[in-house]
């Protein structure tokens, strides 16, 4: 494996450095990136109920089942804190319900809501001002009186009142129902229309708010964009200033930051044509995709930090430097994450492990194909990490080889032929000599306390093993093995004292 990877290396270096290669590379790189911004451009928010729960199971059909059969949802508009016995409350909230009704995803007609039901029967009793409306005065006394004499039209009007300390009116909701808000796109913009009138009645001192089930569905998703954003560019400024921090080059902090920036709009463009809808779990994979990438971007351009002589010399280098982990890095990757390929649920899947494998490729891609053609056009001439130099030095100081110092004294001259045959003969004659008279061998050390033992050393001859002097045990030739004597007065056949070895 190390041979193949020096073998890409040395290709990729070679496809870089070339002008043509280079301007391939980021031609392709630039068509990718447009073609992931025109998918962005139509990429909506959203969430599939069904793929939150496994494909098999029972509450997977019943959700798809709902989106197509059931078109309308009950939503309240919710009214508080406010004197609702005042006229001009009065005349806010009748404004705000005929607004209501203009909406085109309002139900009609729209039934009439508790002041609606309040005023007819304050009409019929003779409590209704000249102006159409309740005084202050007569509000409370007239509720209670509706409240007591019709009970089924006062439970009609879904006022879902809420009363204070002293039985004043401190909460009342506004019912209705809508229609056409199946897909996310058209949810998310009844959400903010209804919700800029519930502000706009507010402005005019009458707080409200609205909730129901397509604000519980789709209200995350009006401002998602705006903070996906944000989080994106939080994340860039961290990644940037701590590679100037830490490299303490600026411009290849700029050139990784902004190759971080192409992954990521790459990214969200392939998973826009995947069929994937822009939502919590897809911006948490976004933003988190850019400490992801940082790791691949920032081993290549260390590597060309560090590494010295001109620009194709250092992308060589860096090739050679950072291609084998980047490579091992990605396996490794994809392999941690490709379990999650066989999970029941349709939505870790889609947005896990879909994300994870593209964001893989794409890192490993960037980093040796865009960024080494970035860095080889507007990467500075040379530079060097001071740490970096300070070990190259210390290195190159200990590997030179220290100066032999002159002799002060004269070198003898050589001695003639004939001399040199002659010393060489005495000494091989010397040699001989040694070797031909043996040395008495010293006895071991723990034997020397022993007084059971003598030591008789001797004179003849060297000892050799074939001339061991043996004797018979005292069991006879029945015993089976002879009696091994090496020195006098030590038996080495004696396996009680010496163990089952032999020394010979």
């Amino acid at each position: 494996l190390d041979g193949l990877m020096h073998t890409c290396a040395q290709g990729l270096a070679r496809l870089v450095i070339s002008p043509r290669g280079h301007r391939g590379l980021m031609c392709a790189f630039a068509a990718l990136t447009l073609f992931a911004l025109w998918g962005i451009s139509w990429m909506q928010p959203g969430l599939i109920l069904s793929e939150l729960v496994p494909s098999t199971d029972i509450t997977s059909v019943y959700l798809t089942a709902e989106g197509d059969y059931f078109s309308f949802f009950p939503v309240t508009v919710a009214t508080k804190a406010v004197a609702y016995e005042s006229p001009a409350v009065q005349t806010e909230l009748l404004a705000l319900r005929a607004r209501i009704a203009l909406m085109p995803e309002a139900v009609q007609p729209l039934p009439p809501f508790w002041l609606h039901y309040l005023l007819g029967y304050a009409n019929a009793t003779g409590a209704l001002g000249a102006d159409g409306l309740l005084a202050r005065e007569e509000f409370y006394p007239t509720l209670r009186a509706w409240r007591e004499s019709d009970p089924l039209a006062f439970a009609q009007s879904q006022g879902n009142f809420g009363y204070g300390e002293r039985g004043e009116l401190v909460y009342a909701e506004i019912p209705l129902f809508v229609h056409g808000v199946q897909e996310p796109k058209q949810c998310i913009a009844f959400v903010g229309e209804l919700q800029a009138l519930c502000d706009e009645a507010s402005a005019h001192g009458l707080p409200s708010y609205a909730l129901g089930l397509p604000f519980y569905r789709c209200e995350r998703y009006v401002h998602l964009r705006f903070w996906c954003v944000r989080g994106v560019c939080i994340a860039l400024s961290v990644v940037f200033v701590v590679s100037v921090v830490f490299m303490g080059a600026l411009r290849e902090a700029t050139l990784m930051s902004a190759t971080l920036f192409f992954n990521l709009v790459q990214l969200a463009g392939l998973l826009a044509f995947v069929g994937m809808k822009i939502n919590g779990a897809l911006v948490m994979a976004t933003v988190a995709s850019i400490g992801c990438a940082s790791e691949y971007a920032g081993h290549f351009t260390m590597a060309f930090l560090q590494a010295r002589g001109t620009h194709a010399e250092r992308i060589t280098f860096a090739y050679e430097r950072s291609l084998h982990p980047l490579f091992d890095s990605a396996c490794s990757t994809v392999l941690g994450v490709v379990m999650i390929a066989f999970a029941a649920f349709p939505f870790v899947v889609k947005y896990f492990f879909v994300p994870m494998v593209i964001l893989t490729i794409l890192n490993f891609a960037n980093a040796v194909l865009l960024l080494p053609c970035l860095l080889l056009l507007l990467g500075r001439s040379q530079h060097t990490l001071p740490l970096a130099a300070a070990a190259d030095d210390e290195c190159a100081r200990l590997e030179a080889p220290a100066p032999t110092p002159p002799s002060a004294a004269t070198p003898e001259p050589t001695p003639p032929p004939a001399q040199l045959r002659a010393r060489s003969a005495a000494a091989a004659s010397a040699a001989s000599e040694q070797l031909a008279q043996p040395s008495t061998p010293e006895p071991p050390s723990e034997w020397l306390g022993d007084a059971q033992l003598a030591w008789e050393p001797s004179p003849a001859k060297p000892w050799r093993p074939s001339e061991a002097p043996t004797e018979q045990c005292a069991g006879g030739a029945s015993a089976g093995r002879a009696r091994v004597v090496l020195f006098p007065g030590y038996d080495l056949s004696d396996e009680a004292a010496w163990g089952t070895s032999r020394m010979l």
